[in-house]
């Protein structure tokens, strides 16, 4: 019997080296293989792969499995860094993860590898589950909540996602690293995860933003009286709902807590309020204007769960359609805008008021364990 050749994404960690272990142990011919999108040859600061790429040898060696390296440097640095620093200017809140998984790992690198091994499927060591469906593929929650990543591999098509394969998805974190262990993969199974976002590093997020925007000091005001509290250091380091420290103005010296609660960008001010339970800070609307059905369009009105933070909760809501201009979040501190489009958009209204969903953030619809929706303004 001729096996079924799947080439599995290696990342060095214990997830992808898990997934290529329970692959082999289901008679694949499996193939690794390592990806670079990041070059620090320019960087004062370091963001190396090599000791990832070391990691992944010593598991494909262990596994009796060949590793090949690739470099999506270019593709990286145009398609997500790039859109990166653009959205940061903007004020917006990017997710350069979920761009990494878009336009790097399952379209550059899935391309590559299902063309250059001629392989039948696509792996990584992801936490979520597939399930076929009439034809169409449904995209699950994995079975350990804290781990599911459906959050972050929303925007795969269904031609690619039909073919993809994610071993670990019906596993807790906990058995990945005991099945590490078990296959003499000791080091790796009690490596440290990587957290946050891998081009940055161990540098401040406003110290690498300054180095490829310009920013300025602006005003800070408070959002109920109009009163200006003090100065900024540049509005794009501030994401919604961030606690400020203020640089005092003459004659204030006010020592709250402040939180960012809107940012105009165009006037390069923020707007504060003086309590991390403020009203101005939640909301029981979500107002979007761009949709991606994973498998199938669903008629709305729809009763769901939401969810827009990895470690957040899922929040009940229901979600349908209006003909309104669009604004990403509505409560007494935002006015709406009546004038009419003929675009549609879509509006999530959640039954307790939930944290504000920021531009640029995705927010993905449940029903169920199936990830049916997704959703960014």
């Amino acid at each position: 019997m001729i096996r079924k050749t799947v080439v599995c994404a290696m990342s060095g960690g214990v997830d992808s080296s898990v997934s290529a272990h329970i692959l082999k142990k289901q008679g694949f011919r499996v193939v690794g293989i390592f990806m670079k999108n990041w070059d620090t040859a320019d960087e004062r600061d370091e963001c190396s792969s090599e000791k990832d790429y070391s990691d992944a040898k010593i598991a494909c060696d262990k596994l009796k499995i060949p590793l090949h390296r690739v470099s999506f440097i270019k593709e990286y640095w145009n398609e997500v860094f790039s859109k990166f620093i653009s959205d940061i200017g903007k004020g917006c809140m990017p997710n350069p993860d979920v761009h990494c998984n878009q336009y790097i790992k399952f379209k550059h690198l899935y391309e590559h590898a299902m063309r250059s091994f001629n392989a039948d499927y696509f792996a990584t060591g992801h936490y979520a589950r597939t399930q076929r469906d009439n034809g169409t593929v449904k995209l699950l929650k994995a079975v350990d909540p804290s781990k599911d990543q459906t959050l972050f591999i929303h925007h795969i098509s269904q031609s690619v996602l039909k073919n993809c394969i994610f071993p670990i998805g019906n596993l807790y974190k906990t058995e990945v690293k005991e099945l590490a262990k078990t296959i003499g993969l000791h080091e790796i199974a009690e490596k440290r995860e990587s957290m946050g976002i891998c081009f940055i590093g161990k540098r401040k997020f406003e110290d690498f933003i300054r180095e490829y925007l310009q920013t300025s000091p602006g005003p800070c005001i408070d959002l109920e009286s109009g009163l200006l509290l003090g100065q900024h250091t540049g509005s794009q380091l501030y994401v919604n709902g961030q606690r400020v420290r203020l640089t005092p103005t003459r004659g204030n010296h006010d020592s709250r807590a402040w939180y960012v609660t809107r940012k105009d960008t165009s006037r390069n001010t923020l707007y504060l309020v003086s309590s991390n339970e403020h009203c101005a800070l939640y909301g029981y609307s979500c107002m979007l204007d761009h949709i991606h059905w994973i498998n199938r369009v669903i008629e709305l009105p729809l009763q769901c769960d939401m969810k827009y933070l990895h470690n957040g909760p899922s929040l009940r809501c229901r979600l349908e359609y209006i003909n309104r201009s669009p604004h990403w979040l509505i409560n007494e501190y935002e006015s709406t805008n009546d004038s009419s489009s003929s675009q549609h958009y879509v509006i999530v209204h959640t039954e307790i008021p939930c944290r504000l969903v920021a531009p640029g953030q995705y927010v993905a619809l449940y029903d169920g364990d199936e990830c049916s929706v997704v959703l960014w303004y």
